[in-house]
């Protein structure tokens, strides 16, 4: 199963959106990975993301390079694939970005697609907005 997520973000009046595919097996850190590379993000590290699964349980998947012993008490978005929280069409991820930076991202899955050969995933479908200067 292949997922289209659209990502979002504002910040100082700039806007910044992306259409991404991403196959259900791959991580919440690829997810992370594909969204920042989409926009130029140079500290790939720096991230935070939250899902809520179950509609009632959240919890936050945070990868820092180097860092494992101080975020030990914190999952870690490489070992969390995308099939295991059930998404549907609608539901979101949030995400931010960068300590000095501060980005806040929506990540909403907008379609669920039995997969398509067509594709080399994950990729960029369509998107808006240069990017971020860091």
């Amino acid at each position: 199963m292949n997922y289209v997520f659209r990502v979002e973000a504002s910040r100082l009046g700039e806007k910044l959106s992306r259409d991404i595919i991403i196959d259900s097996n791959d991580s919440l850190a690829s997810l992370a990975y594909m969204l920042l590379s989409s926009i130029n993000a140079l500290s790939h590290h720096m991230y935070k993301m939250i899902v809520r699964y179950n509609q009632e349980l959240i919890f936050t998947c945070v990868l820092m390079k180097n860092m494992k012993e101080k975020y030990a008490e914190e999952f870690l978005a490489k070992d969390h694939f995308l099939w295991k929280f059930n998404l549907s069409e609608g539901d979101v991820i949030e995400m931010d970005y960068g300590y000095s930076v501060r980005w806040h991202f929506f990540i909403q899955l907008i379609e669920r697609r039995i997969e398509d050969t067509k594709y080399e995933i994950p990729k960029v479908l369509d998107g808006k907005g240069f990017g971020i200067v860091e």
